[in-house]
């Protein structure tokens, strides 16, 4: 992981609103290949692509800065 996306996920983790959502910008195209791959299972796009957010806002809250390396 980069210097600025670790410096990201640890101001998103005390609690700035702003690096939470550069780092959902981050992960967008993933989140929209993702979203058309899975699609069906979900009643809407707008479902699918909250319950993406909501997977990747649990991951960076949860990610360990402490461990060294890139994950």
């Amino acid at each position: 992981m980069t210097m600025t996306l670790r410096h990201c996920v640890r101001e998103a983790q005390n609690g700035n609103h702003e690096a939470t959502l550069f780092l959902l910008g981050q992960f967008s195209p993933l989140i929209k290949k993702q979203v058309k791959k899975y699609n069906g299972y979900y009643q809407s796009v707008e479902e699918a692509i909250s319950t993406a957010h909501a997977a990747a806002c649990r991951c960076i809250f949860e990610f360990d800065l402490t461990k060294p390396g890139n994950f």
